[in-house]
Protein backbone atom coordinates (compact mmCIF):
# COMPACT_ATOMS: atom_id res chain seq x y z
CA UNK A 1 0.00 0.00 0.00
CA UNK A 2 1.52 3.38 -1.12
CA UNK A 3 2.32 6.09 1.46
CA UNK A 4 2.68 9.72 1.65
CA UNK A 5 6.22 10.77 2.70
CA UNK A 6 5.64 13.04 6.10
CA UNK A 7 8.76 14.89 5.37
CA UNK A 8 7.42 16.10 2.04
CA UNK A 9 3.51 15.95 1.22
CA UNK A 10 3.43 15.23 -2.32
CA UNK A 11 5.42 12.48 -2.54
CA UNK A 12 4.00 8.86 -2.34
CA UNK A 13 6.42 5.80 -1.73
CA UNK A 14 4.92 2.43 -3.02
CA UNK A 15 6.79 -0.85 -2.36
CA UNK A 16 6.85 -3.16 -5.24
CA UNK A 17 8.06 -6.37 -3.49
CA UNK A 18 8.00 -8.46 -0.23
CA UNK A 19 10.78 -6.55 1.63
CA UNK A 20 12.77 -4.37 -0.84
CA UNK A 21 12.29 -1.90 -3.18
CA UNK A 22 10.31 0.80 -4.13
CA UNK A 23 8.91 3.63 -6.19
CA UNK A 24 9.27 6.88 -5.18
CA UNK A 25 6.19 9.49 -7.18
CA UNK A 26 5.89 12.81 -7.16
CA UNK A 27 9.32 13.79 -7.71
CA UNK A 28 10.20 15.56 -11.24
CA UNK A 29 14.23 14.73 -10.79
CA UNK A 30 14.46 17.60 -13.63
CA UNK A 31 14.37 20.11 -11.28
CA UNK A 32 16.65 21.00 -7.87
CA UNK A 33 15.22 19.33 -4.61
CA UNK A 34 13.98 20.78 -1.31
CA UNK A 35 15.72 19.51 1.54
CA UNK A 36 12.67 18.12 2.62
CA UNK A 37 12.60 16.15 -0.55
CA UNK A 38 15.98 14.67 -0.03
CA UNK A 39 14.80 14.01 3.56
CA UNK A 40 11.77 11.79 1.77
CA UNK A 41 14.73 10.34 -0.69
CA UNK A 42 16.71 9.36 2.25
CA UNK A 43 14.02 7.67 4.34
CA UNK A 44 12.09 5.97 1.75
CA UNK A 45 15.77 4.17 0.93
CA UNK A 46 16.65 3.65 4.45
CA UNK A 47 13.60 2.18 4.79
CA UNK A 48 12.98 -0.30 1.12
CA UNK A 49 17.08 -0.44 0.52
CA UNK A 50 16.08 0.10 -3.11
CA UNK A 51 14.72 3.26 -4.63
CA UNK A 52 13.02 3.65 -8.38
CA UNK A 53 12.24 6.62 -9.75
CA UNK A 54 10.27 5.66 -12.86
CA UNK A 55 9.68 8.14 -16.25
CA UNK A 56 11.80 10.96 -15.24
CA UNK A 57 13.19 12.75 -18.00
CA UNK A 58 16.55 13.89 -17.26
CA UNK A 59 20.18 14.22 -18.50
CA UNK A 60 23.29 13.77 -17.30
CA UNK A 61 23.41 17.53 -15.42
CA UNK A 62 20.28 16.75 -13.79
CA UNK A 63 21.46 13.19 -12.28
CA UNK A 64 24.51 14.75 -11.33
CA UNK A 65 22.82 17.04 -9.44
CA UNK A 66 20.62 14.63 -8.33
CA UNK A 67 23.44 12.59 -7.06
CA UNK A 68 25.17 15.21 -4.97
CA UNK A 69 21.93 15.87 -2.67
CA UNK A 70 23.15 12.50 -1.04
CA UNK A 71 27.05 12.89 -0.69
CA UNK A 72 30.40 13.70 -2.99
CA UNK A 73 30.68 11.87 -6.14
CA UNK A 74 33.55 9.79 -7.38
CA UNK A 75 34.53 8.54 -11.09
CA UNK A 76 33.94 5.19 -11.83
CA UNK A 77 37.07 3.69 -13.39
CA UNK A 78 37.52 0.68 -15.58
CA UNK A 79 38.25 -2.52 -14.19
CA UNK A 80 37.59 -4.75 -16.89
CA UNK A 81 38.53 -4.53 -21.01
CA UNK A 82 35.28 -4.75 -22.85
CA UNK A 83 34.64 -7.73 -24.97
CA UNK A 84 36.67 -7.42 -28.71
CA UNK A 85 32.70 -7.64 -29.84
CA UNK A 86 31.94 -4.79 -27.65
CA UNK A 87 30.83 -1.95 -29.90
CA UNK A 88 30.35 1.88 -28.67
CA UNK A 89 27.73 3.63 -29.91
Amino acid sequence: MPHVSTAHPSIQVEPVAGHIGADVVGLDLAQPLTPDAVNAVRAALREHKVVFFRDQRIGHREHIAFARNFGDLTRATRTATPPPSFRRS
